[in-house]
């Protein structure tokens, strides 16, 4: 009896194995987050340090002595001129080429009112180099008497003798129009001569001018003597291509003509001249 030992009960292994790896967990994730928190202190010095670093040295580049602007060259500017930007320019000259705002040059350079758009490039040491993107001239629009250049989209480039530019299509009917109102009407003109440009393609090089002074009709007069031609302000295609190619058939059939009218669907109307001899004889 004496021998008999008490038998004791073994712990659960399960949860012991539980509570002892959440430690183990815990100390291990205490160990990681220590490691990362030192690592980013260590990274956010060492970035700290590179950025005062790169800091001086650019403040140390501006201050070097040869890195003035010396150089202004213009490229791209045929209708405004390259002396005319870099007279623009000249305020520059002499200034830090690193300190100095590209931005601020370009639309400088845009001043002029043939530029669309410019920009900027540095060539070291002391150089700046200015591409411009000059507006297209489209038509010249007669205002109040005066004439003016204008772009595809309408902008008035710049006053101008017409016969400066006497190969493209003169706007009229734009006397007396408020601003709002006449910067309408040159989109509205400008849109004309690109929708008849698309319809008639090289035709558009016949035409002298288009006047939209009437609310109800586009007349179009072309360099060569010929009729007025009259156009739908809704649809100033219609018609058109079908009397380019009748054109010189009515002209054998009908004689002079005073003019061509092209708003009707599917029929086009002709006024002769008054002075048709032809007509007095017959």
């Amino acid at each position: 009896m004496n021998d008999i030992k008490p038998v004791l009960a073994e712990p659960d292994q399960h949860y012991w194995r539980r509570r002892a790896n959440r430690r183990v967990r815990k100390r291990r994730l205490t160990r990681i987050l220590g490691r990362w928190l030192v690592s980013a202190m260590a990274l956010g010095i060492i970035g700290t340090a590179m950025f005062q670093a790169a800091a001086h040295a650019v403040d140390t580049f501006k201050s070097v002595d040869g890195l003035a602007v010396e150089r202004i060259d213009v490229e791209g500017a045929l209708r405004a001129g390259p002396a005319k930007i870099r007279e623009r320019l000249q305020r520059y000259l002499g200034r830090n080429i690193i300190d100095l705002s590209l931005y601020e040059v370009a639309e400088a350079a845009r001043a002029d009112s043939w530029v669309r758009s410019a920009s900027v490039k540095r060539i070291l040491p002391g150089t700046l180099r200015v591409t411009v993107h000059e507006r297209h001239p489209v038509a010249v629009a007669v205002i109040d008497g005066a004439a003016y250049v204008v772009d595809a989209t309408g902008y008035v480039a710049g006053r101008t003798q017409a016969e400066i530019f006497a190969e493209l299509p003169v706007i009229l009917g734009l006397d007396g129009l408020d601003r709002e109102t006449l910067a309408s009407e040159l989109r509205r003109g400008v849109g004309t001569i690109a929708r008849l440009r698309q319809t008639a393609g090289v035709w558009v090089g016949e035409v002298a001018s288009i006047d939209f002074t009437r609310r109800d009709r586009i007349a179009v007069r072309t360099f060569d003597p010929g009729p007025l031609i009259l156009l739908d302000p809704q649809e100033v295609e219609r018609n058109l291509n079908r009397y380019l190619e009748l054109r010189r058939e009515i002209a054998r059939s009908a004689g002079p003509l005073e003019y061509v009218d092209l708003r009707w669907h599917d029929r086009i109307t002709v006024m002769p001249a008054a002075n048709d001899s032809r007509k007095e004889d017959g």
